[in-house]
């Protein structure tokens, strides 16, 4: 994981888990609460004294990614930049993707 390069380089990193999964508080079948998880996030880092103002990135992989491609939306204002590796958008959540998805081979089954 980067969060060992981010703090060897002077960086903070925060992991946070995206709704529906681990200790998440955010609740998976409300499609607002991803934004609401990410301005309370975001409403705790600016409030701490050794973060630089204007200096906020967002990194997602996977499933991170996509939610990293919300909050570029939803949170604009906000971050610096946004940097969503491999998430999903388009057509990967549309039924007949999905279908085709559900029969793949996972790699780390």
């Amino acid at each position: 994981m980067p969060s060992s390069h981010h703090i060897a380089n002077g960086w903070a990193s925060i992991a946070v888990e995206i709704p529906g999964t681990g200790d998440c508080p955010a609740d998976p079948n409300d499609p607002t609460s991803a934004e609401r998880l990410w301005s309370s996030v975001l409403d705790w880092v600016e409030q701490q004294p050794w973060v630089q103002k204007g200096k906020l990135i967002a990194w997602g992989v996977s499933c991170g990614g996509y939610y990293a491609m919300r909050i570029a939306h939803t949170h604009k204002d906000r971050l610096l930049g946004v940097v969503a590796q491999g998430g999903g958008c388009h057509h990967m959540f549309d039924p007949e993707w999905l279908e085709i998805a559900s029969h793949m081979e996972y790699p780390f089954e």
